[in-house]
C-alpha cells in the first residue's frame, strides 16, 4: 500500500515532531511552495491569468500555516472503475477515472477522499492525480466550488 503525505488545510491529525528544527523546516518548505505558486501566477509565460488580470493580481492568499493540519493518508487503488465525465463549474466535461481512495484519521474520526486520474491529461501531466474536496471554508473564505490538490504518481 502506498502512502501519500498531503498538506491539507482541511484536516488534521496528531503531529509528533521531536525537534523545533523539524517544525521550522516543514514551515519553510510550505512557505517556499507558496512563493513558487505566486511566482508561477505572476509570470505571464506560466500563469493561467488573463492579461487584464495582471493589473489587479497581487498574489494568492494563503491561510496561516498550521502543521496540525497535516495528515498521512493510505491509498487504496480502485482499478476496476468506469470512466466518466466529471462535472465542472463550466460547460467542460473532462473524462476521468477514479484511481483510488485516500483514507485517513482526523480527531479520532475516519475520512475518505476519492482520487481521480484524467483520461485526457495536458502534456506533462500524464502522471498526475486530481484530489478535489470541499471543507467548511468552501464559499466562506475559499472558492465555493471547492479546492483541489494535484498529486504525482511515483513508483
Amino acid at each position: 500500500m502506498k502512502h501519500f503525505k498531503v498538506f491539507l488545510l482541511v484536516f488534521t491529525s496528531a503531529l509528533t515532531l521531536s525537534a523545533q528544527g523539524e517544525i521550522e523546516d516543514l514551515e519553510h518548505e510550505i512557505s517556499m511552495h507558496q512563493e513558487a505558486l505566486n511566482a508561477q501566477f505572476i509570470n505571464p509565460d506560466t500563469s493561467i491569468l488573463l492579461p487584464n488580470d495582471f493589473q489587479i493580481f497581487k498574489g494568492l492568499e494563503f491561510y496561516p500555516i498550521k502543521l496540525n493540519f497535516r495528515v498521512e493518508a493510505h491509498l487504496i487503488k480502485t482499478p476496476d472503475e468506469q470512466p466518466f465525465q466529471m462535472q465542472t463549474t463550466t460547460n467542460r466535461l473532462p473524462w476521468y477515472v477514479k484511481y483510488g481512495e485516500l483514507h485517513f484519521t482526523l480527531f479520532d474520526a475516519d475520512f475518505k477522499l476519492d482520487l481521480f486520474q484524467s483520461l485526457e491529461p495536458k502534456e506533462g501531466y500524464e502522471d498526475y492525480l486530481f484530489l478535489p474536496f470541499t471543507d467548511l471554508t468552501s464559499g466562506d473564505g475559499s472558492y465555493g466550488g471547492g479546492r483541489y490538490i494535484d498529486l504525482m504518481v511515483t513508483a
